[in-house]
C-alpha cells in the first residue's frame, strides 16, 4: 500500500483596504483531517494567513501586499506556500465564498506549475458552482457535498497507486485524458452527524489565532 500525505491549505486572505483581516477558520479542514486520521493517513493543516511554528507571523501579518485588483493580500509568500506543499502528495484548498476564490485559484496555479504530478482538490459552494473555472486553474477533483467519507474513498484509491475515481460519488474529477467526469448523481449523504469522525482540532494553529486575537 502506497503511503500518501495530505495537506489542507487555507490560502492567504485578501481584503479591501480598511477591512479587518481574519483567517478563514472553516470547519471543513478539522473534519476532513479527522476522517483521514481515522484511516491512518498523515494530514497537515497549513493556514497561509498566519503560518505555522516555523513562520514568524509578525513578519507578514499586518503588513499586506497590494494586489492588481486593489485588494490587500495578507499571508506568507508564494515561495513559502510552495515550500510547504513540496512535502505532500495531495493538497486541498477550500473555497466556500466568492471572496476566497482569487487566492484559492492563485495557490492552485503556482502549486500545479511547480508540482504538476500532485493531486489537487477543492470543495465548498463556490468551488462547486464555478467548477469549470477551478478545473482550468489546475484542480483535479471538486467535492460537491459533505466529504468526510468521500475523502476517505479518494485516499484509499491513491493508496493503491491509482487515480481512477469512477467509483467515488459526489465529485467532479478529471480522468486520465483530462475529461471532466460528473459523479454527482450517486454517493451517500450522511444524515446522522454523530457517525462522523471526531474533528482533528489539534491540527489548527490555535496559538497563532490567539496571538492575533482574530
Amino acid at each position: 500500500m502506497k503511503q500518501i500525505k495530505f495537506l489542507l491549505l487555507y490560502p492567504p486572505e485578501q481584503q479591501w483596504p480598511g477591512c479587518m483581516v481574519k483567517p478563514n477558520g472553516s470547519l471543513a479542514y478539522p473534519y476532513l483531517g479527522g476522517a483521514l486520521r481515522d484511516i491512518g493517513v498523515e494530514t497537515y493543516i497549513y493556514d497561509a494567513t498566519v503560518g505555522d511554528k516555523n513562520d514568524n507571523t509578525e513578519d507578514f501579518f499586518g503588513k499586506p501586499t497590494r494586489l492588481a485588483s486593489g485588494k490587500l493580500r495578507t499571508g506568507v509568500s508564494d515561495e513559502r506556500i510552495l515550500e510547504v506543499a513540496s512535502d505532500y502528495d495531495v493538497i486541498g484548498i477550500t473555497s466556500i465564498f466568492s471572496q476566497q476564490e482569487a487566492m484559492a485559484l492563485h495557490c492552485v496555479k503556482i502549486i500545479k506549475k511547480k508540482f504538476p504530478n500532485k493531486l489537487l482538490f477543492s470543495g465548498g459552494v463556490n468551488a462547486k458552482s464555478r467548477s469549470s473555472i477551478f478545473f482550468v486553474a489546475g484542480f483535479d477533483i471538486i467535492f460537491t457535498s459533505e466529504s468526510e467519507i468521500t475523502i476517505q474513498q479518494v485516499a484509499k484509491i491513491l493508496q493503491k497507486n491509482s487515480r481512477d475515481f469512477s467509483s467515488v460519488g459526489k465529485i467532479y474529477y478529471k480522468d486520465k485524458n483530462g475529461k471532466i467526469i460528473d459523479n454527482t448523481r450517486f454517493g451517500d449523504i450522511i444524515w446522522d452527524l454523530d457517525k462522523l469522525p471526531i474533528p482533528a482540532w489539534n491540527l489548527l494553529p490555535y496559538e497563532k489565532y490567539w496571538k492575533i486575537a482574530r
